[in-house]
């Protein structure tokens, strides 16, 4: 009987993680002075925005160049990661190199404190001189955050907020909401702030972490001015029903529904639907509420209408509050409800949209 030779299954490494055993146990000062060295225009793929805190980096900000040099080896093997550094004093690169720095931009800023503006000036300056496919900040309160947030402002973009986990190979973003427990997972924005931790510091080999200078320019860019206006009126139906915490969802009970979206309009709501109504065409097959659309975990959820099929209950069960309108008392949704309201769908949204104009001054909605 021939014995078996059993062959080493062949492990394919394209973030370099299997070098972290190897050089987890190394000291920067243990390995060559500089790494691979990259050519004199090799594009920058990720550029890592440090907060005018100083020149070294320290743990949040190694995560986040970490977080940029897998992203780019992943995407990108033959481009560079960039650092863009608001230091008062010279930069060491060897605190760099380990690090995963490619580049090193050393920001000059005139008098002894850098200001919020100028900061945002440089940023976006590199930003237009590299035109990196990601830019990445880490997210801390103060200068940090409002740095972020500036050259959102000047790109004109939009930019993914506390970001705690950032997947690498599909480059979806996992962000904390303003509600406990509730995560946002969407396709990653060009503009990244990432949290502390949300990704390991960079074990691979040292890079060369070129070192130049840049300064901001000098009138090519209009200057970033952000006003407050206030809170936007509506816009909520713009909204993913995952994000919404305000939902307004019709069923099979609703024959008006031009009315019913004057209704959700007037309450600012996100507007929802049953599965039956969905399938008669009342509604876009993207607003469809339960287990076959979105499982939603609203605030508070107003089903008009809708019985409560087994599929939609257990699509809003992480609802704070379900009020329900009905005519049967004895349906599904009725019985779920934490307020139920018999009655016709219809009489129960023209009061409401009565009432609304009425506390607002204004004319009712026809």
């Amino acid at each position: 009987m021939n014995e078996i030779q059993h062959q080493p299954r062949k492990r394919i490494d394209r973030l370099n993680n299997g070098l972290a055993h190897r050089h987890r146990a190394e000291r920067p000062q243990d390995q060559a002075a500089s790494g691979p060295a990259l050519g004199v225009d090799a594009p920058v793929f990720a550029l890592v925005v440090l907060s005018p805190e100083g020149a070294a980096p320290n743990y949040a900000e190694s995560s986040v160049l970490g977080a940029a040099k897998r992203l780019q080896m992943y995407h990108a093997p033959e481009q560079a990661v960039a650092v863009l550094v608001f230091g008062q004093g010279p930069v060491d690169p060897a605190a760099f190199q380990a690090r995963g720095a490619d580049l090193v931009l050393e920001a000059q800023m005139p008098g002894a404190d850098p200001l919020l503006a100028r900061s945002a000036e440089l940023a976006l300056a590199q930003i237009d001189a590299l035109a990196p496919a990601h830019v990445l900040i880490d997210h801390r309160a103060g200068a940090a955050r409002a740095l972020t947030l500036t050259v959102a402002a000047g790109l004109g973009a939009p930019v993914a907020l506390a970001v705690r986990h950032l997947d690498i190979a599909t480059i979806t973003t996992q962000s904390q909401t303003a509600r406990p427990g509730q995560v946002l997972e969407q396709a990653a924005t060009r503009l990244i702030e990432l949290q502390d931790g949300s990704s390991e510091p960079w074990v691979g080999p040292c890079r060369e972490a070129r070192c130049r200078s840049v300064f901001a320019p000098q009138g090519q860019r209009d200057p970033v001015q952000i006003d407050d206006l206030g809170q936007l009126a509506g816009g909520t139906t713009a909204l993913r029903l995952d994000e919404a915490e305000f939902i307004v969802s019709g069923g099979a009970g609703i024959n008006d529904w031009a009315l019913f979206r004057d209704t959700v309009a007037a309450l600012g709501a996100v507007p929802g639907a049953s599965r039956v109504a969905v399938d008669a065409g009342h509604a876009p097959r993207e607003t469809q509420v339960g287990s076959s659309g979105a499982i939603v975990q609203a605030k508070c959820y107003l089903a008009l209408g809708i019985s409560g099929a087994p599929q939609h209950l257990e699509g809003i069960a992480r609802c704070d509050q379900v009020i329900a309108v009905n005519t049967d008392p004895n349906c599904a949704m009725m019985r779920r409800a934490d307020l139920a309201i018999e009655g016709d769908a219809q009489a129960v949204m023209r009061a409401l949209v009565d009432m609304l104009a009425e506390d607002r001054g204004g004319s009712n909605v026809a």
